[in-house]
């Protein structure tokens, strides 16, 4: 019902309404506590991400409501973030990782070459998160812990802050 008012009443937050609701029927869910993260799960949300990417380019390629691309392709992207962070412990947290890094480049490549800087935000965050999650496992010392924080997180929103005067523009 969501999908046929967005399109009725071109409205975006509509959509991802319905983009929402389709995530629930694929079982994705978050809980309080944070995110559910069985290997089922996570291949149900990186199927359900393509999907809807897949979805929204063809929309966009048949000329029906172009903008509402973005909308699709902001959705997918955070549940594949999502998806591949949440696979960074157990037995295959290097692919994961590796996985992860490779889609945050592109994420933050193809956010530059197509301006769209929120892309670009989520490869860096995304990435650095990825990272910070298998070194912060490697330090016992508390102060450590907090000074890799404060120096690598600065570090980032420097970054950040940086490629946006560079590469950003008003969205």
């Amino acid at each position: 019902m969501f999908f046929i008012l967005a399109y009725r009443f071109d409205n975006r937050f509509v959509l991802s309404l319905a983009l929402s609701s389709l995530a629930g029927w694929f079982g994705l869910k978050v809980t309080k506590f944070g995110f559910i993260s069985s290997t089922p799960l996570r291949l149900s949300a990186l199927v359900y991400a393509f999907l809807i990417a897949l979805v929204g380019t063809f929309m966009y390629r048949q000329g029906i409501k172009k903008h509402f691309l973005e909308t699709y392709l902001h959705v997918a992207a955070n549940v594949t973030f999502i998806a591949l962070i949440s696979g960074l412990s157990g037995d295959t947290e290097r692919i994961f990782l590796a996985v992860l890094l490779l889609v945050s480049a592109a994420s933050a490549i193809l956010g530059i070459r197509f301006k769209k800087f929120a892309f670009v935000v989520y490869g860096i965050v995304f990435g650095y998160i990825g990272i910070s999650l298998k070194t912060l496992r490697w330090l016992d010392d508390d102060q450590a812990f907090f000074l890799y924080l404060v120096i690598t997180g600065s570090g980032v929103i420097l970054l950040v802050a940086f490629l946006a005067r560079r590469f950003g523009r008003e969205e």
